[in-house]
C-alpha cells in the first residue's frame, strides 16, 4: 500500500551516516586494492555516489536537530532594508502546515524531550518552533493595502517583538508614511531607533516626541482640545474611571456633569483644557454667572436692562437708618436664571436649553454633588498637577514656552513621525487617562482624512442620494436562504448586472422580483431558462400587470426578510471594508452562517 504521506524519521541518530562512511572505507579499500585486482572504475563512482548520497540524507537529521536548539544567526542593518511602495517586508519565515504541527508535537513526546534542549542563544523563546521548518526559509512580505486591518503579534518576553516593531516602523519611516508609535513602557531603544531612522531618511524635522515621564522634553498635547461632537470630550475624560460594579452608576453621572461644563465652555467659546474641566466641575456657580455674562448677553437682547431692573426691584431702604441694601450683580444673575428656568416651566417647553441645566446643577445639594462626583476629582487633580499639567492643559499665550504643540490633524497631512511615550510603569491611571483620550482624539482625525493606501483593486463604492453607498443583490431559494449575491456601487441600477447575475444562477420554476428589474430582456433572459417570471410592470407601464400571479409575488418577502437578518452583522450593515473582495469575503461568511441552522 502506498502512503500518501511517509513517516518522518527525523528525531533520531543519523545512522545514513554509517553506510556513508561504510562506502568511503570501501573506496579506500578499493583504491589501495586496484594495482593488485582489475576493479572497474565506474564501481568506485558508483559507490562514490551512494555516500554522498548517504551523507547528505545523514546531515539533513544532523541540521535539523541542530537547528531544533540553536537558530542561525540572521542580520541586517537599515541600509539592507528592502523598501517596497507596496509590499511590508516581515522578515524570513516559511508556511506552517500540518507537517509542521506534527513535527512540534513530536517533540513534547518524553524520550525526545532532549532534542529541543536549546543551547546558549542571546534571543528569548523556543528555537524549536522555527526549527521545525527545516531551515527552508524565504523572505516574508505583506501587502500594504491588507495592513489597513489590524495586525496582531503575539509573543512572550525577551523573543523580540519590540524589534520586530523596529523593522516595520524603520519601513514607514524611509517610505514617507505618517508614522505613530505609541509605546506604553517607554521603551529608550525604540525611540533611538526612530530617531537613527528619521536621520537615515532625511526626516529628522518631521520627528515629534511626546512622553509623560520627560514633560519638560516632550511636545505638548490637549487630549480634549479638538473633538467632533462636544459628547466626545465626556467620554474620553470619564473612559479612565472604572466601571464595574456600583462605580458604574457613579461614572454615568461623571459624565452627565462633565458633559454639561463641556456644552457651557464651547458655548463661550472656551479651549477646553483638563485644567478649565478641573476648576469648573466643582464651581457651577462660577460657571452659571459667566455663561449668563458671556451668552445670554447675545441671545437675550434685554439681558442688562432685566438685570438692573431685578436689582432695582430689590432693593430695600432701612426706613430707621436709611440704609440702602440692593442686591449684587452676581445675586441678579441668579434670580434672572431662576426666572429664565421658571418661564421655561410655566410655558411647558420641552427642550433642551444649557441655561436651564446650569441652574438645576446649581441649585443641587453640594453634599450629593460631591459623592457622585467623588471618583472624578482625583483623576483630574492627577492630570492637573505638577509638570504634566502644563504639557497636557497647553497654554498658547504663554511666550515663554517654546515646545511645539501635537494636533493630528498636522500630523496626517504633513506626515510627520510621532513617538508617545506612555510611562504607564511609573503612573497607570495618568496614562490610562491620557491614552484613551489620545486614541478617540486620533480616530477622529483619521477617520475623516484616511482612506487606506491606494489601490487600482476595486472598491465598488458609489455616490448616490445617501452619499458614499454599495449595494447588495441578492438571490434566495423558496426557503429564504442565500444561493448567489453580488456588489455594486450604490448608484448602479438593478437592471444593468440583472442578466448577467440570474445567468449564473441555478434553474428554477419561478423566478421573482421587484419593479426595479421591469425590463423585457430580463423577462425573456427568465423564460429562455425555462423559468416564469413575477416581476410586477412600473405604474407608467401600457402593459399593466393582468397577468402577474400576485400569490406568488408575496413570496418577495423571503428576500427582504434575508436582508433584515444580513444587517444584523454590523460589518455587512455598515461597511467597514475598502475593497471589493474584502466586502465579499464578510458577505459570503455572513451567508454561511446563515446556512448552519440548516
Amino acid at each position: 500500500m502506498t502512503m500518501v504521506r511517509p513517516f518522518e524519521g527525523l528525531l533520531r541518530p543519523p545512522i545514513e551516516w554509517y553506510s556513508s562512511f561504510s562506502c568511503l572505507a570501501g573506496i579506500i579499500l578499493l583504491f589501495i586494492l586496484s594495482p593488485n585486482f582489475n576493479i572497474d572504475s565506474a564501481l568506485m563512482i558508483l559507490i562514490s555516489i551512494l555516500g554522498i548520497i548517504r551523507f547528505k540524507q545523514g546531515y539533513r537529521i544532523f541540521r535539523y536537530q541542530n537547528n531544533l536548539k540553536k537558530m542561525p544567526i540572521y542580520k541586517m542593518n537599515s541600509k539592507e532594508l528592502p523598501i517596497n511602495k507596496k509590499k511590508l517586508f516581515l522578515g524570513k519565515g516559511f508556511l506552517w502546515t500540518t507537517i509542521h504541527t506534527q513535527r512540534l508535537r513530536d517533540l513534547d513526546l518524553s524520550y525526545n524531550l532532549d532534542y529541543a534542549k536549546s543551547k546558549d542563544f542571546d534571543v528569548g523563546g523556543k528555537p524549536c518552533i522555527h526549527g521545525v521548518g527545516d531551515n527552508k526559509d524565504n523572505n516574508i512580505y505583506l501587502n500594504l493595502i491588507e495592513r489597513a486591518g489590524h495586525v496582531s503579534v503575539i509573543g512572550t518576553t525577551g523573543v523580540g517583538k519590540t524589534r520586530f516593531a523596529e523593522l516595520l516602523i524603520s519601513q514607514d519611516i524611509h517610505r514617507g508614511d505618517v508614522v505613530i508609535v505609541l509605546d506604553p513602557k517607554g521603551d529608550k531603544e525604540l525611540l533611538n531607533r526612530i530617531k537613527t531612522e528619521a536621520k537615515n531618511a532625511h526626516r529628522e524635522s518631521d520627528v515629534m516626541i511626546l512622553h509623560l515621564g520627560f514633560p519638560k522634553e516632550s511636545c505638548r498635547y490637549n487630549p480634549i482640545g479638538h473633538f467632533t461632537k462636544v459628547t466626545q470630550v465626556a467620554t474620553r475624560i470619564t473612559n479612565a474611571l472604572p466601571s464595574t460594579g456600583e462605580s458604574a452608576a457613579f461614572k454615568e453621572f461623571a459624565w452627565k456633569y462633565v458633559n454639561l461644563v463641556t456644552r457651557a465652555l464651547v458655548a463661550m467659546e472656551i479651549k477646553l483644557t483638563y485644567q478649565i474641566i478641573q476648576f469648573y466641575i466643582t464651581r457651577l456657580d462660577d460657571l452659571l454667572i459667566h455663561y449668563c455674562e458671556t451668552v445670554m448677553t447675545k441671545i437675550d437682547s434685554n439681558y442688562e436692562n432685566t438685570i438692573e431692573s431685578i436689582i432695582a426691584l430689590n432693593t430695600k431702604v432701612n426706613k430707621k437708618t436709611g440704609d440702602i441694601k440692593k442686591p449684587t450683580r452676581r445675586q441678579a444673575i441668579f434670580m434672572y436664571s431662576n426666572q429664565y428656568a421658571e418661564n421655561l416651566n410655566q410655558n411647558r417647553e420641552i427642550k433642551p436649553d444649557l441655561l436651564s441645566d446650569l441652574v438645576h446643577a446649581s441649585y443641587m445639594d453640594k453634599t450629593y454633588y460631591t459623592k457622585i462626583t467623588a471618583s472624578l476629582s482625583p483623576l483630574l487633580e492627577k492630570l492637573c498637577t505638577g509638570d504634566i499639567a502644563e504639557l497636557l492643559s497647553p497654554n498658547e499665550n504663554n511666550k515663554n514656552d517654546h515646545r511645539p504643540t501635537l494636533d493630528w490633524l498636522s500630523v496626517i497631512k504633513e506626515k510627520k513621525i510621532v513617538y508617545v511615550g506612555m510611562d504607564a510603569m511609573t503612573d497607570q491611571v495618568v496614562s490610562a487617562a491620557v491614552g484613551n483620550a489620545m486614541l478617540s482624539d486620533l480616530v477622529s482625525k483619521a477617520h475623516q482624512h484616511s482612506a487606506g493606501a491606494s489601490s487600482e483593486e476595486e472598491q465598488e463604492i458609489g455616490k448616490s442620494v445617501a452619499g458614499n453607498t454599495t449595494k447588495i443583490h441578492m438571490a434566495v431559494e423558496s426557503c429564504g436562504l442565500p444561493i448567489d449575491f453580488d456588489i455594486t456601487g450604490g448608484e448602479v441600477h438593478d437592471c444593468k448586472i440583472a442578466c448577467d447575475f440570474i445567468a449564473r444562477l441555478p434553474l428554477s420554476e419561478y423566478t421573482i422580483a421587484d419593479k426595479g428589474y421591469d425590463k423585457e430582456e430580463i423577462r425573456g433572459l427568465i423564460r429562455e431558462r425555462n423559468s416564469i417570471p413575477i416581476i410586477p410592470r412600473k405604474i407608467n407601464s401600457k402593459t399593466g400587470n393582468a397577468d402577474i400571479d400576485w400569490g406568488l409575488y408575496k413570496y418577495r418577502h423571503l428576500v427582504e426578510n434575508f436582508f433584515a437578518r444580513l444587517k444584523h452583522f454590523r460589518a455587512i450593515a455598515t461597511r467597514f471594508d475598502k475593497l471589493k473582495r474584502n466586502y465579499t469575503a464578510v458577505l459570503a461568511l455572513a451567508c454561511a452562517f446563515l446556512w448552519l441552522p440548516v
